[in-house]
């Protein structure tokens, strides 16, 4: 649905997956990662950041993830040091995949320039 352009339907799909609670974890919140990236142009900042509240614990398999969506969320909401400390922090995260963390480097950059 994502891939025909629509967002909608995508994000009740995966909305239905996280949802269902005889899932994995693990799908279930790769369901929610994937609801949030494809609703965030629609959807207000502080349920996002709400949304992915739960996924931003240490220990959590989707933390990296939901950390970036969460600081981009926190740009969209005009909390721009809020995001920086979240970019910064992960771009020093040796337990996030190098491609986010190489990411979160520049955006702090970036952040930090203007």
């Amino acid at each position: 649905m994502a891939k025909s352009g629509d967002r909608k339907g995508a994000v009740v799909a995966y909305d239905r997956i996280a949802s269902a609670g005889d899932l994995d974890p693990a799908f279930r919140g790769l369901a929610v990662l994937l609801s949030v990236m494809h609703g965030m142009a629609e959807a207000d900042p502080r349920s996002t950041i709400e949304r992915l509240a739960a996924m931003t614990a240490t220990g959590n398999p989707w933390r990296p993830t939901a950390l970036e969506l969460t600081a981009v969320a926190r740009l969209k909401s005009g909390d721009r040091i809020g995001a920086l400390e979240l970019y910064k922090s992960l771009a020093d995260d040796l337990a996030a995949p190098p491609g986010l963390r190489s990411r979160a480097a520049e955006m702090a950059a970036a952040l930090a320039a203007s």
